[in-house]
């Protein structure tokens, strides 16, 4: 059977709206090994078409509805997915589960949980103190589709950008005491610091992404202290506040569902070809890097025009004349969300690469 999802499912769940009943949730989920790795849009959009097609479907699970996002009935959730009756009327309540079409049969999640990385699950302790992960985190985020301006957004580029971070915090010889993540989201980035860091700051320019970190944090109890802080960009953080590590995964798209705000926050990376929030954010956090070789790390995403690397282009001429900074870049990925050279803002471009910046103060 098809389900026929009504317009109320594309509104975007505030944590805060049943933050108890979400975090019992959360402990359940965790209690019963739940894991699952959030793919791409285009390729989920893919495995639900084939669910839609299956005759003879298979139960429905725990990662159905809460990865994959499929409609489900009560009978579902209680009995093959095994929630307790009593959670699933809480859920109900508190807006996480939602009538999924006319007839109130089905419902849907309004939240889903993704795994942490898999390939940051299990490291050693390297020169700077980092201990070995052995349970990859438990993050909430937003359901399926995130088509909403303000959808806390997780996926591969969430795991790529942890496994980046991951990599050049493990070549430095310091212990990284202060650790800040500008454009924080899930908080996916910057708790992965959570259980090595002493202090981890993460930022975003509105509230709800801050209130999705805090229930991230409480979740997985992570140890270091955990302050969060509505800003754009550095502006709200403390002009004299210097930090061990500096770490950014930025929008940088150029959002074909721009609204009156430009687009979706999560999304639009504003300016040339979505590139000007991931120059602002190096212009401006290389100021507050420790002196004493403080490190910052963005992993980003930029637009190549006929062979040249348009941000690659313009870092050189933003830095050209700092001596007191060292820059590495690196490309990532040579080809990423190929589906969007199809569409008119994308004309130009002959790829999207996904790469890694670090930017370490000299001594």
């Amino acid at each position: 059977q098809t389900v026929q999802l009504t317009p109320a499912m594309s509104k975007v769940y505030d944590i805060d709206q049943g933050q108890e009943v979400a975090m019992a949730l959360g402990r359940f989920l965790i209690e019963k090994g739940y894991h699952f790795e959030t793919i791409t849009p285009e390729s989920h959009k893919r495995i639900l078409k084939r669910h839609t097609q299956i005759k003879e479907k298979k139960p429905i699970t725990l990662r159905d509805i809460f990865g994959w996002n499929y409609p489900f009935t009560k009978e579902e959730a209680t009995t093959t997915a095994g929630l307790d009756p009593s959670m699933f009327e809480d859920l109900l309540r508190v807006g996480i589960f939602q009538g999924a079409d006319q007839g109130n049969t089905h419902y849907k999640s309004r939240l889903r949980f993704s795994s942490g990385s898999a390939l940051s699950s299990n490291w050693q302790a390297s020169r700077a103190g980092f201990i070995s992960h052995t349970t990859p985190k438990l993050y909430v985020h937003s359901s399926f589709p995130t088509e909403e301006e303000d959808a806390i957004f997780f996926g591969p580029d969430t795991y790529r950008y942890i496994e980046f971070v991951r990599s050049v915090a493990e070549q430095i010889k310091t212990p990284l005491r202060r650790v800040l993540d500008i454009g924080a989201g899930s908080g996916a980035g910057g708790l992965f610091f959570s259980e090595t860091a002493e202090e981890v700051t993460l930022t975003d320019i509105t509230e709800k992404p801050l209130r999705f970190v805090q229930f991230n944090a409480a979740l997985n109890k992570c140890p270091a202290k955990i302050t969060t802080i509505k800003s754009d960009i550095m502006k709200s953080v403390p002009k004299d506040a210097r930090f061990d590590f500096i770490m950014s995964n930025p929008p940088y798209m150029i959002d074909d569902d721009a609204t009156e705000n430009g687009g979706r926050t999560y999304r639009h990376g504003g300016g040339r070809y979505g590139t000007e929030l991931s120059m602002n954010i190096v212009k401006e956090a290389v100021e507050h890097l420790n002196e004493d070789g403080g490190c910052m790390a963005l992993y980003t995403g930029v637009p190549i025009v006929e062979g040249e690397d348009i941000f690659l282009t313009d870092l050189k001429k933003e830095f050209q004349d700092r001596p007191d900074l060292s820059i590495d870049y690196r490309e990532i990925d040579v080809d990423v969300w190929g589906e969007e050279l199809s569409t008119p803002l994308y004309e130009k471009i002959e790829r999207i690469s996904v790469v890694g910046v670090t930017i370490t103060k000299n001594k």
